[in-house]
């Protein structure tokens, strides 16, 4: 039986992957760019945008079970306050309009080629913000007894992973 995992090459998915596939499980992962976390599995890979249902519609299909794992994760609003206080860097006092973070996006993929350094803002970026709906736990926490972790503590653990995966600035620490 097939067993589709989004966002597989991420930190929850590559471990789902890995734990099925002890189970003796077939898997498909779809993945959006980065595989690292998936080389040497036995898999099959569909490169996919989540956000696109005729992306991710040859890979659903057949499937058993499908874990949607992918999300767009954006914290705005009296929250933002939270990524400064945990980070201590000062959050943006003016919002872009999606025109201009366009605009934006084309300059960095041209700024990205010119010096060789890896581009940090990208379409697949503006798309997620784009398309990602406010999303809710209530059912889970009905339906499954979920139990979220405090927004605080979850920013702090990402903030934490981010720095080990070396995606931040050297010698950042949380300010906590």
């Amino acid at each position: 039986m097939t067993v589709v995992v989004t966002s597989a090459a991420g930190h929850v998915g590559s471990n789902l992957v890995r734990t099925l596939l002890g189970q003796g499980r077939t898997v498909r992962a779809i993945v959006h760019k980065d595989t690292l976390a998936l080389e040497g599995l036995t898999i099959d890979r569909f490169t996919a945008d989540i956000c696109s249902y005729n992306s991710v519609r040859n890979a659903f299909e057949g499937a058993k079970t499908v874990f949607q794992l992918a999300s767009h994760i954006s914290v705005i609003g009296e929250e933002s306050g939270l990524v400064e206080e945990i980070t201590g860097v000062k959050r943006p006092r003016i919002l872009s309009p999606m025109w201009l973070a366009l605009i934006g996006v084309l300059l960095s993929l041209g700024w990205s080629r010119l010096t060789r350094n890896l581009v940090r803002f990208t379409p697949e970026s503006l798309q997620a913000l784009r398309c990602s709906p406010k999303l809710s736990y209530e059912k889970a926490v009905a339906e499954l007894y979920y139990n979220p972790c405090p927004l605080h503590d979850t920013l702090t653990n990402t903030f934490k992973w981010f720095d080990s995966m070396g995606w931040l600035q050297a010698g950042w620490r949380p300010t906590l």
